[in-house]
């Protein structure tokens, strides 16, 4: 493409790597051309490609399986990085299987880095498919799975099988940087513009919002 520039942008992306501290192994990273409008990928610029097999050969050949047999036959642990919320099943957890096998309708226990701990059962389990979700009876090690019957659950947390399992390492959020101050609106126009503008509506929106944005307090 003639407004392409590859070198600039791969040379860009080391930089950005650079302000964020990258290591000596991810500043080593692995580089594919690819075109997206025409679904070709390339290792090199001169190489000629009429799909995007470079790009899945790379992908197998360097990320690092996400699972194997023996982790399968470990004791669960599964540790939520992001949060959900169903106006039926309530708070979800979405996370990633390390170890073991997670099964609808089984108990589990909840544990933080400092030890407290909180056992609860699992009402529904769902796996991804695309951008859609899909309920099953059993995920394993190495699934991304959207959990649910675990109130006030928390990214970072560990969901294991007994209160014995180590912690995984806690996931660290970062505290909010803005705080605001919501006050009555006393200008001309207050009351003609908005659906939703009552203190209790616009508390229910944030108590909502609190649900899954783990950067809102």
């Amino acid at each position: 493409m003639p407004s392409a520039k590859p070198e600039e942008a791969q040379e860009l992306v080391f930089e950005l790597f650079l302000d964020l501290g990258a290591t000596d192994e991810q500043l080593d990273f692995t580089t594919i051309y690819t075109i997206a409008r025409d679904g070709i990928a390339k290792i090199n610029l001169d190489d000629d490609s009429k799909d995007l097999t470079p790009l899945l050969d790379t992908i197998l050949k360097v990320v690092p399986v996400a699972s194997s047999p023996e982790a399968i036959n470990k004791p669960l642990r599964v540790q939520p990085f992001n949060l959900a919320y169903d106006n039926f099943l309530g708070r979800l957890a979405i996370g990633r299987i390390y170890e073991g096998k997670i099964t609808q309708g089984s108990d589990v226990v909840v544990k933080k880095v400092k030890g407290e701990m909180r056992s609860r059962t699992v009402t529904k389990l769902f796996t991804f498919e695309g951008l859609n979700r899909k309920e099953v009876d059993v995920a394993c090690a190495g699934d991304i799975v959207m959990i649910a019957g675990l109130p006030n659950i928390f990214i970072g947390e560990t969901i294991c099988e007994d209160e014995n399992q180590e912690a995984l390492p806690a996931i660290n959020i970062d505290e909010p940087t803005i705080s605001l101050n919501f006050l009555v609106n006393n200008s001309p126009f207050a009351g003609l513009d908005g659906k939703f503008v009552t203190n209790r509506q616009l508390k229910e929106r944030l108590d909502k919002e609190l649900e899954v944005n783990v950067g809102l307090k």
